[in-house]
């Protein structure tokens, strides 16, 4: 009797320590689970196949020509001067001005523009005028014009046309044939922007054909595409920076 005592607690003392043992064993234990409601959300491997009803959460939506959009404010400055029959009669000088642009697009732009020069009469090309220090002819101009990007980049080349409403006023050279007038004109050109997130830097070249435009003498009318225009025109190189509103 007391032999099968001994047994039983002899089989009992093993199967307990056997247990202690398999639960200490890390192998034995199951990893644990995915704590519900962790505020993580998991990544798509990079072999991820999205279905037709997949659609990316916003924040892995990546655009980074989205800021390419929206209105801008502009200011510029650079050379403005003029070709054909008054090349030799005016100097080059000095533009400025300042734009709005709305960009409903990356690529499609209206600008809302103010543009102004000073120049100075060639007394070279005209010894008997009778002019001062300073500007001699001054303009200002206001223009609408529509710029179309040719990439959807940062950086990004853009042609441009429009049209613009310009007032000449005449400080001196009357005495040579020069007057105040006021003459509408087609500008076109290109130009590079370039954008830093809500930064701008804009390099311009514009031509205005002239329209109606008699505030200078020596110059020829002729007729462009049933305008009446004449044998000069006018350019600006500028430099411009900016930022959106």
């Amino acid at each position: 009797m007391q032999s099968n005592l001994r047994l039983a607690l002899s089989a009992s003392i093993l199967l307990s320590g056997a247990a202690a043992s398999a639960a200490s064993d890390p192998a034995s234990t199951p990893p644990p689970g995915p704590t519900p409601n962790s505020g993580q959300s998991a990544t798509p491997s990079a072999d991820f196949q999205p279905g037709p009803g997949y659609a990316p959460h916003e924040d892995q939506e990546l655009d980074h020509t989205r800021e390419l959009r929206g209105v801008f404010i502009n200011a510029a400055v650079g050379v403005e001067g003029y070709t054909g029959a008054l090349a030799p009669r005016i100097k080059l000088g000095e533009t400025y001005g300042v734009n709005i642009a709305f960009r409903p697009s990356k690529v499609l732009g209206f600008e809302l523009a103010y543009s102004g020069s000073v120049n100075q009469i060639n007394t070279a090309y005209y010894p008997a005028a009778q002019t001062n220090d300073g500007a001699d002819i001054v303009r200002n101009g206001g223009s609408l014009i529509v710029t179309l990007g040719l990439t959807v980049t940062e950086v990004n080349p853009y042609i441009l046309a429009g049209v613009a409403v310009n007032q000449f006023t005449v400080r001196d050279g009357q005495s040579v044939g020069f007057k105040n007038d006021t003459a509408e004109a087609i500008p076109v050109g290109a130009g590079l922007r370039a954008q830093f997130g809500h930064f701008i830097s804009d390099l311009r070249f514009a031509y205005s054909l002239p329209v109606g435009q008699d505030f200078a003498p020596g110059v020829v009318g002729q007729s462009l595409l049933g305008l009446n225009s004449n044998n000069s025109g006018r350019y600006q190189v500028t430099i411009g920076l900016g930022a959106k509103l």
